[in-house]
């Protein structure tokens, strides 16, 4: 987990790492400033974080939604996903795997050093996104 953290993006660069991704997958961006997040955000709650995700998106001309999936197939939306935010859980401050492209074999992550790094899928970066709060519930963390 810890090796995950070091790869994730803080909220406050959030902004940053939504057009960095999107410059690195040769997505078509509005030339406009990068939007920056307000404080605090993502400490109420994912629905926030999501909207603001959502705008932000917009904002540079792209496309973003808050995505869910049951926690059985978790492991098979990060091998297919991507581009996409992860979040990951944390005791202070909440952060961002940056996720460039997923397959059977790998998992793509762009981190804040702007280096990309290639891990194998599953469990090592499943098992870092949110546990369910009910888990009868059967839902996993969210992707954006």
């Amino acid at each position: 987990m810890e090796a995950l953290r070091a790869l994730a993006w803080p909220l406050e660069r959030l902004g940053e790492a939504l057009e960095t991704v999107a410059r690195h997958r040769g997505l078509p961006l509005h030339q406009r400033e990068t939007p920056i997040p307000p404080d605090g955000l993502g400490r109420d709650g994912a629905a926030e974080l999501g909207l603001w995700l959502e705008t932000a998106a917009a904002w540079l001309g792209l496309e973003a939604e808050p995505v869910e999936a049951p926690y059985a197939e978790l492991a098979g939306l990060v091998r297919g996903a991507g581009p996409a935010l992860l979040r990951l859980p944390s005791a202070g401050a909440p952060c961002c795997l940056a996720l460039l492209k997923g397959t059977r074999r790998t998992v793509t992550l762009l981190g804040p050093d702007l280096a990309v790094h290639r891990l194998p899928p599953g469990s090592r970066v499943c098992g870092a996104l949110p546990e369910p709060r009910n888990p009868a519930a059967g839902r996993r963390g969210a992707a954006a």
